[in-house]
């Protein structure tokens, strides 16, 4: 790889972290090169001629002779064919997976570094931090928490606002994480408030850690501008239309899915060449306020 080429390299993930022990890389090392991991907190990684400066630690891979397990080809099929290297056992990966990380081959003879990239994440991801438990808002009787599954993430915070618009939060506030899934129990008062999130993270575009401010994945409701997300609990008695608790009582009795007809109708279809409704109202909500109408009469057919 040209010296060029080699500057730029980091930008590329090419080599796949596929799981706790094995990254995959289609590099060829020969027999007497060597590979290894690299990993910086603060992001610092850079390339050169001699390998990879900027690092915490580094870790000398062995290249596995039986190369990728059937298993991980299965999952990752375009990666059929590349090489497998061990990762030692008395890695970290968890911590590291939070860092900055690169790996660099280097050939034999005077230990010049021949190639280098960065890591694709997802295999490892699946494989150490896999997560059933609630995500998003949860509401109780004593509190309201708040979770999120962000494993890459160095540290995260949230920034509680009383309404959708106001520029200052009324609260900031750490969360705690525990095997890649970050959480806060606040109080009950919360309910009805938005908030956002505040992310250190490293973003492999950029090569920085960087502060990223977003909505949860896992919202129920947002802002009408979509910038925050709703703490809205949608088991409130506050949120039932009238009716709601007695409303499967009023449904007719279905024995069969198949008995189901759904019709799709769009709005403006419904009543834009209707002759038998005011010009004024054709194509718009208000046709379904009339009375009468062929428009009404033919979803009153549909509807028999």
């Amino acid at each position: 790889m040209s010296h060029s080429l080699l500057q730029d390299s980091l930008l590329y993930s090419r080599a796949f972290w596929v799981t706790k022990s094995i990254i995959a890389w289609n590099v060829d090392v020969g027999v007497d090169g060597s590979c290894f991991l690299y990993a910086s907190q603060i992001a610092a990684l850079s390339v050169t001629d001699s390998g990879i400066q900027g690092y915490d630690v580094k870790f000398k891979l062995e290249e596995d002779e039986g190369g990728l397990s059937e298993k991980v080809v299965a999952k990752f099929p375009h990666i059929r064919g590349y090489k497998a290297f061990k990762v030692p056992s008395s890695v970290d990966a968890k911590s590291l997976l939070k860092c900055q990380l690169a790996v660099a081959a280097f050939n034999c003879g005077g230990g010049k570094c021949s190639n280098a990239t960065g890591l694709q994440l997802p295999g490892i991801l699946d494989d150490l931090f896999s997560y059933d438990g609630p995500l998003g808002a949860d509401f109780s009787t004593d509190a309201v928490s708040l979770h999120l599954w962000a494993p890459t993430a160095q540290a995260v915070q949230v920034c509680i606002y009383r309404d959708p618009f106001s520029s200052d939060p009324m609260e900031i506030v750490q969360l705690v994480e525990v095997n890649g899934v970050w959480s806060i129990k606040g109080p009950t008062d919360w309910e009805g408030c938005y908030y956002v999130y505040e992310v250190s993270v490293y973003h492999p575009c950029s090569l920085r850690i960087e502060k990223c401010f977003a909505n949860d994945p896992y919202a129920r409701g947002l802002s009408s501008d979509g910038k925050r997300t709703l703490l809205v609990n949608l088991d409130s008695d506050t949120l039932k239309p009238e009716g709601w608790d007695i409303l499967a009582n009023e449904k007719p009795t279905l024995h069969s899915f198949s008995d189901i007809s759904i019709y799709e109708l769009h709005i403006r279809d419904f009543s834009a060449n209707d002759h038998t409704v005011r010009p004024d109202l054709r194509g718009g909500y208000l046709a379904f306020t009339l009375e009468v109408g062929s428009s009404l009469y033919t979803l009153a057919l549909d509807d028999q």
